[in-house]
């Protein structure tokens, strides 16, 4: 049984490519994984291209990932991310979900859960976090043209403020403000 593995990276500059070596401690068994992994003396032609992170801009060999990572770019805007820089934008969660096969989803930017509940339309429209069906406790209110859920803090309102514009009579409609620009 294998418990170590060393990933190696390619690190690229503007000027010149670089080797760095990063040895890193993968905690579970890559026995069937290590099988894919071409032998030294390959031609170079029959390992697969290295992908390069879209923020840190280092390479990845695909063998070098482990199990159930993607080792391909999105198919609508070509994005990878790497394991190092990957991060929900809505909950901040570096893991794609709990189960064995969640995936990250919207170009790497939304994980299991929250890409669930953007689909739903549960997310804030001006910073696009998410939100439960039963989250009573964040200040929020209901726009009255696009029919969102907007923080207060997205607002930039001040409790005493938020206080007021719940108490308004429902013949008063809140506008976000990006029904306000439109």
């Amino acid at each position: 049984v294998v418990r170590l593995f060393d990933v190696c990276t390619v690190s690229r500059t503007d000027r010149e490519t670089k080797l760095t070596l990063v040895f890193e401690h993968v905690d579970q068994d890559l026995t069937t994984y290590l099988d894919k992994v071409p032998e030294p003396g390959v031609p170079t032609e029959t390992i697969k291209q290295l992908l390069e992170c879209n923020k840190c801009r280092n390479s990845y060999h695909p063998e070098c990932l482990g199990p159930n990572y993607p080792t391909k770019p999105t198919k609508k805007k070509k994005v990878w991310i790497c394991t190092k820089c990957v991060r929900c934008k809505s909950c901040g969660s570096t893991t794609p979900g709990k189960g064995w096969d969640a995936q990250w989803s919207h170009d790497f930017s939304l994980c299991h859960d929250c890409a669930k509940l953007f689909a739903k339309g549960n997310f804030c429209p001006l910073c696009d976090k998410c939100y439960d069906d039963d989250d009573y406790e964040s200040k929020m209110m209901q726009c009255g043209k696009c029919d969102r859920w907007v923080h207060s803090k997205c607002e930039n309102l001040s409790d005493e403020m938020y206080e007021i514009l719940s108490n308004l009579p429902e013949s008063v409609a809140y506008t976000c403000v990006n029904c306000t620009e439109r």
